[in-house]
């Protein structure tokens, strides 16, 4: 005998096992059966030693996993940036090895013909319920903070977690996948955790020309974490950022920079260029970089970086303006025609007086 239940909460699930009924000396008892390749009986495997007088069935709830998405920048603080999304490729089988499928359409209050998962972003909502369709696996996208939710997973499911490698944003890395595989037993909540952490953003300066974009060689500048100019800005691994000083080609090179701001202190202009007046704010976030040089030009837009193995290069472009450099810019200006002047000066006055 089989013990069915007809309108079971899909909560649970039935606990019990099949019934055969025999009398043994009189008495009636449980007997379990060996079996043929045909499905035939074919001899008694055991005989309970207990007296059958009722059947039994239980129920049990049913298990839950949770994976969670957790991002962090390259220092190793957890971050949200809002357009990086993380694809994880999940495998869910039943306690026979067999792949589940459900039609999405079918999704309701009752799901014994297969399983659902919906995602729970960080702020608590709750996405609609998903049929898992697909017997080969099927892909989850997730953003920072997401929580992704397997329900009411029957007693021997196994699950199989791997995040897809050539989907992790550009700039990210895996850190760590916790619980990746598994078995659910009853009554049992796993959680599973992905971690990626954010490769630094690489920042390089383009001197150019204000007028004609010109690259400009020679200039040097100074990286500090404060307006104030007293913290000087510091790598992920705390190393101090030195001077950076651009090459014939304009460029200069900061390094890479976790997520914060800066102000970038021009200390001598190239020769026939005005030194910056004020500083260059630079915007590190989670979703890249922006910056602003008041000097010439407004706000920036978020710029587009290059890309080589994985490592986010964001470049930007500093315009000076042509003009006659003063001594409190790094340059002697016209100290050298002035003094040139008092010396005529002096002469002049020296032979006066000797006259």
């Amino acid at each position: 005998y089989d013990i069915t239940e007809q309108k079971e909460d899909y909560h649970f699930e039935l606990d019990t096992e099949t019934y055969h009924p025999m009398l043994v000396n009189g008495t009636l008892r449980n007997v379990v059966f060996t079996y043929g390749s045909d499905g035939s009986i074919t001899g008694i495997k055991e005989i309970k030693d207990y007296t059958l007088t009722y059947l039994k069935a239980s129920n049990r709830l049913k298990g839950s996993i949770a994976l969670t998405k957790v991002v962090k920048d390259a220092v190793g603080n957890e971050i949200y940036p809002e357009k990086a999304e993380f694809t994880v490729h999940c495998v869910m089988k039943d306690k026979d090895g067999k792949a589940y499928t459900r039609d999405s359409q079918t999704v309701g209050s009752s799901e014994s013909d297969g399983i659902v998962y919906r995602i729970v972003s960080r702020d608590g909502t709750k996405g609609e319920r998903i049929g898992v369709t697909d017997s080969s696996g099927f892909d989850v996208k997730l953003k920072a903070g997401d929580t992704v939710e397997f329900l009411s997973l029957p007693t021997g499911t196994t699950w199989s977690f791997e995040e897809t490698a050539g989907k992790i944003p550009e700039g990210y890395k895996q850190e760590n996948f916790t619980n990746t595989t598994g078995t659910v037993e009853a009554n049992t909540q796993y959680t599973s955790t992905l971690t990626n952490r954010q490769t630094a953003a690489h920042v390089n300066i383009l001197k150019v020309s204000a007028t004609d974009n010109t690259k400009l060689g020679g200039a040097t500048f100074e990286l500090y974490k404060d307006s104030a100019h007293r913290t000087k800005a510091t790598d992920p691994n705390g190393n101090e950022v030195g001077t950076i000083q651009t090459s014939s080609e304009g460029i200069g090179a900061i390094g890479a920079l976790p997520i914060g701001d800066y102000y970038l202190v021009e200390t001598k202009a190239p020769d026939g260029y005005d030194r910056l007046t004020s500083d260059v704010v630079i915007h590190v976030t989670a979703d890249g970089v922006t910056y602003t040089q008041a000097d010439n030009s407004a706000s920036q837009d978020p710029l587009k970086p290059t890309v080589k193995d994985g490592v986010l290069t964001y470049t930007i472009t500093i315009k000076n303006s042509t003009g006659v450099q003063l001594p409190a810019a790094g340059g002697s200006g016209t100290l050298p025609y002035t003094l040139g002047g008092c010396a005529l000066s002096a002469a002049a006055l020296m032979y006066g007086l000797l006259m």
